[in-house]
């Protein structure tokens, strides 16, 4: 299957370097704002066919696209290859708000082609692994995730240097690049709350640094902690009556296990690769080569129901975005 790949950064090396072992992958484009950027992303992974404007790329020279842009491109880019008939994996999050999101997937219907979130923890075995951990704790009570990464950006922002990782009209912040991954863990085990409290440290570029979700559900609690100005060393916790899951790295889980309430250790680890990406393209191209446009491990409910609460959690916080106007 050819693709073309919008965007240049490290997120796109991590998807080629998940794309070494799936023989139905072939890069067939590289997009990016600069020659410079594209020829050398292109050069390092064997591509001869460079552009500079997405709306270039035509179906001839791809089947599928792979957006890896800012966050508040992602709408009108996903837009405009699925009405050119193109299948479309795109970067978490999805799209700035639960309205895009929609109309995204409407207009993916309408086309008959893919649509998927490339959001990779729910793709991998150990995300399975967790899963079936979750299920040998008895009643679970309370869920802890928390993600935190000091982000390579900050020390620029508080040089004075607003960089794209912490632009409001980017649509970004710790929420919808950290705190995604955990949202979407705790969605995928449990399904969706029925009450969201949220709170956040706000800064002055106007996007959230830090905050901390509570998920309420009718016979437990998921606290969510994820942060782009703070390292987090912790791991992350499913406690049950009768025993508690740790999981190590929640937005691409590398250890699970369980420990008993009589001390047992119980390992859960799954064999995975260590290029996670490659789980989240393979879905990809199997559900484009089988025509079944709705993957059964990123159910598109569970893609719809994150996004709902995450522009929910946004009002909360007062955290607005240019998109939530248009």
């Amino acid at each position: 299957m050819k693709f073309a790949i919008i965007g240049t950064n490290f997120v796109s090396d991590t998807l080629m370097e998940g794309a070494k072992d799936i023989p139905d992958f072939e890069l067939a484009v590289v997009c990016s704002r600069t020659k410079e950027h594209a020829q050398a992303f292109a050069d390092k992974y064997g591509c001869k066919n460079i552009i500079l404007d997405y709306r270039d790329i035509t179906p001839e020279m791809a089947d599928a696209v792979y957006i890896a842009t800012p966050n508040s491109m992602h709408h009108e880019q996903t837009l405009h290859f699925l009405n050119k008939k193109m299948h479309v994996l795109c970067e978490k999050p999805l799209a700035s708000n639960i309205k895009e999101v929609l109309e995204m997937f409407e207009t993916a219907d309408r086309n008959n082609v893919m649509l998927l979130e490339a959001i990779v923890p729910l793709f991998t075995p150990n995300f399975l692994a967790l899963k079936e951990a979750a299920t040998k704790v008895g009643k679970v009570r309370r869920a802890v995730f928390s993600f935190g990464k000091y982000s390579s950006r900050y020390d620029a922002y508080r040089a004075g240097n607003v960089m794209n990782a912490f632009k409001n009209e980017l649509s970004n912040g710790s929420l919808m690049d950290l705190g995604v991954y955990s949202l979407s863990n705790c969605i995928a085990i449990f399904g969706k709350p029925t009450k969201v409290l949220a709170s956040a440290y706000m800064l002055e570029s106007n996007v959230d640094g830090l905050g901390t979700m509570l998920l309420s559900y009718p016979d437990k609690e998921v606290i969510i902690m994820h942060s782009k100005i703070t390292d987090s060393h912790f791991d992350s916790e499913i406690q049950g009556e009768d025993g508690t899951v740790i999981v190590k790295a929640i937005s691409s889980p590398q250890a699970v296990k369980v420990i008993t309430r009589q001390k047992e250790i119980i390992e859960m680890t799954a064999k995975q690769k260590p290029e996670t990406k490659y789980y989240e393209l393979a879905e990809f191209i199997k559900c484009v080569k089988s025509k079944n446009y709705h993957s059964e491990l990123v159910p598109r409910q569970l893609t719809i129901d994150v996004h709902t609460i995450m522009t929910d959690v946004r009002q909360q916080i007062n955290l607005v975005f240019p998109a939530d106007s248009k």
